[in-house]
């Protein structure tokens, strides 16, 4: 399966097979489009299985809310061009992705698709995506001279409401019309914090006429931590409400930037924006092709260690979960600040994601287990147990590259890669090999291929945890050397059990450029594996249990 955007078609809209990892790319509603999208699902953009076609179309049929598959699609389609002639849906046009850099609104079409779906029939009657919307004015007045800027009661990027939409009134007095100027220039002043701000977590960015425009919730991307007072976090809450309220006065008075929402069935959503521009949307849309390689050329797909279960967790969010993603984001970031988290050791959005909803129970990440194995030291934790090797030697690295002549030469092509040899070079082929981080996810799948053994890299919670309870392992204790993580590009000191990369941070924090054997930061980098296993009977095992 191809990972690029399909012929960089911004109009093109992906439709995920939850079984089988096919995907289908719509460009319109159509038959023909239908019998396109099926057609691709089933040779450029299908997975190892086979889709046989008629499958193809009544699952795509079935996902755009028509019951009856294909059949029923064609058969109800006359209504649909109907419906569009009445709304006037005349050319397709990307409603949604913002068409400059410097936007306040920047939204996807997955985060709108999301929204909409999660509302049931309480759809708003339009959005503001920043559709059509000239952002280089309220740009200009952001980085050139802006009086907000200087006003007493600007503070963070913020300003109150009230003192605001008085400056506007007596604008307006004055000289009739001039306080859209005043308005506009506060917006601008608060550019940082609308950033924040302008989000679907809740309505501001919806408009209905049976809702009241001055009624709204507002959820501010802002979290607070443990160390903070509740009451300061509170006054910072306050401050973004202020801001949400200005900017949504502000959008009132826009022409632009809005789309209206039209629905046509419970999977079918329109978008309208001017002269008969239209987008469409369904449950499960995503922006794009799914990767099923991320560390191309770096790693070709059969030296990617299957066992990995970042790679599961991707492969899930993109074909399984159908749910509200930007919503479950939030609430990840909640919890992690709920539970202590600090900026500094923050581990990054996707962690945080997979470790919520295994929290939740949405997502169960895959357990293959493997029974004992020379060389591997059982060690339990928390009532489960790994199987963990010393550290890879330079002896079994040189083994490893001589026996994938293809891995030694496509690796170092690219000619941006640390050699491997000069650095494995020691006189005692004992001593830990010095690798990438993309080197030892190659050993890792080699391992797999050849032993039959589900193994990867440690996670930093387990190598925290396994490097202070087993008197098995072997590890290498020095400020100069680290031992990469199943984390991409990570790496820890056993030493002080922090980044290598960065003291001070964690190490899924501060990370190294995976390409490296840490050599540009005068490190060096070994690692070793790990698999799951059930515990062997009436056999001791170091324990991490206390």
């Amino acid at each position: 399966m191809q990972n690029a955007n399909i012929s960089g078609d911004s109009l093109v809209k992906i439709l995920p097979f939850e079984e089988g990892f096919h995907l289908a790319p719509l460009t319109h509603i159509t038959p023909d489009a239908v019998k396109e999208a099926a057609t691709l699902a089933r040779t450029k953009y299908r997975d190892q299985a086979e889709l046989k076609h008629n499958t193809a179309l009544n699952y795509i049929a079935r996902r755009l809310g028509f019951q009856a598959g294909f059949a029923g699609f064609k058969q109800g389609y006359p209504q649909l061009v109907t419906f569009m002639e009445q709304n006037r849906l005349k050319q397709r046009a990307d409603l949604i992705r913002p068409n400059s850099h410097m936007e306040f609104v920047k939204l996807s079409p997955r985060k709108v698709s999301d929204r909409l779906f999660s509302l049931g029939d309480k759809l708003p009657e339009r959005v503001f995506t920043g559709y059509n919307f000239d952002w280089f004015e309220i740009n200009d007045r952001h980085f050139r001279y802006n009086p907000w800027r200087e006003h007493q009661a600007f503070n963070q990027e913020t300003l109150p409401y009230e003192i605001v939409m008085a400056e506007v009134d007596r604008a307006n007095q004055a000289n009739p019309g001039s306080g859209d100027a005043v308005l506009e220039a506060a917006v601008a002043a608060c550019q940082f914090s609308i950033i924040f701000l302008a989000n679907l977590l809740g309505d501001i960015l919806f408009s209905s006429k049976d809702k009241d425009f001055n009624k709204f919730s507002v959820v501010p991307r802002i979290y607070r931590e443990k160390k903070h007072k509740p009451e300061n976090f509170q006054i910072n809450e306050h401050k973004h409400y202020e801001v949400a309220k200005i900017f949504r006065v502000w959008m009132t008075k826009q022409k632009d930037g809005w789309v209206r929402v039209i629905p046509f069935n419970n999977n079918l959503i329109f978008l309208a924006g001017n002269d008969g521009e239209y987008d469409f949307l369904f449950p499960g849309l995503r922006d794009e092709l799914f990767n099923h390689n991320p560390h191309a050329p770096y790693l070709k797909n059969g030296d990617v260690p299957k066992s990995n279960d970042s790679y599961h967790f991707k492969r899930w969010l993109y074909f399984e979960h159908m749910g509200w993603l930007e919503n479950e984001e939030h609430h990840s970031e909640i919890t992690y600040y709920a539970m202590g988290g600090e900026p500094r050791q923050h581990p990054g959005a996707e962690a945080l994601l997979k470790k919520h909803l295994e929290l939740k129970g949405d997502y169960k990440p895959p357990f293959k287990t493997a029974p004992p194995s020379a060389g591997y030291v059982p060690v339990l934790i928390g009532g489960r147990l790994m199987h963990v090797s010393n550290l890879v030697t330079m002896e079994q690295f040189h083994r490893f590259m001589l026996e994938n002549s293809h891995y030694a030469e496509y690796s170092r092509k690219l000619g941006d890669v640390d050699p491997w040899e000069s650095a494995n070079n020691a006189t005692d082929q004992t001593l830990p090999a010095v690798v990438t981080w993309y080197d030892a996810n190659a050993y890792a799948a080699w391992i797999s291929r050849t032993k039959k053994l589900p193994v990867r890299l440690l996670t930093e919670d387990e190598y925290l945890q396994i490097s202070c309870a087993s008197s098995d392992l072997v590890f290498l204790a020095s400020p100069e050397f680290g031992e990469w993580l199943n984390e991409e590009a990570a790496a820890i000191n056993t030493a002080t059990k922090e980044s290598l990369c960065d003291l001070g941070f964690k190490a899924s924090k501060g990370r190294f450029n995976a390409r490296s054997n840490g050599a540009y930061k005068s490190k060096h980098i070994g690692f070793r594996l790990c698999y799951l296993g059930e515990p062997p009977a009436n056999k001791t095992v170091a324990s991490t249990t206390k």
